[in-house]
């Protein structure tokens, strides 16, 4: 950051699928656009990528195309907004040629057990993880939105049926 300069941060959502390109309008107007789903979960992508507090969010679609060489975090499993079929999104760290260091790797190792937990529902052991992981990383948005999820689930447990998802209520 050069002084006295903002620091600038975006977020992406990045989605893969069959989509349909073109001009679209009339005479008077006419755009070139894309649409289809992968558009429509890109789009739904990149604007949670602030509350997952990520720069960059990949879809499980995208995640199996080249997962031979990135390294990523599981961020969640969620149903996005018009849709039913939920989606597993990742947090991309980076290229898996590049090392991480040990804090890290202790943190994402923390991090993937507090979501094995929470997915399969021992919300008190989650909160454990997620605690020890928050330790290593102070202020991770992810870590702290999945212990608010599991102390509530506490309070008022989710169900029988309960299936691991979170379902975006925002587009």
């Amino acid at each position: 950051m050069r002084q006295g300069q903002p620091e600038l941060r975006f977020g992406i959502g990045l989605s893969s699928g069959e989509v349909v390109s073109g001009n679209i309008g009339s005479q008077r107007k006419m755009e070139y656009t894309v649409i289809g789903d992968g558009v429509n979960l890109s789009s739904r992508l990149e604007s949670i990528t602030k509350q997952y507090g990520c720069d960059i969010v990949l879809s499980e679609h995208t995640y199996e195309l080249c997962k031979e060489r990135i390294r990523v975090r599981e961020l969640d499993l969620i149903r996005v907004k018009g849709k039913m079929e939920p989606v597993k999104i990742y947090e991309l760290i980076g290229e898996i040629s590049q090392p991480v260091d040990r804090k890290t790797q202790s943190f994402l190792d923390m991090y993937d057990k507090g979501r094995e937990a929470y997915k399969a529902a021992s919300f008190d052991l989650a909160i454990s993880l997620f605690n020890l992981a928050q330790a290593l990383r102070p202020g991770d948005r992810a870590v702290e939105l999945h212990l608010s999820r599991s102390q509530m689930y506490i309070l008022r447990p989710p169900g029988e049926n309960w299936d691991g998802v979170h379902v975006m209520t925002m587009k």
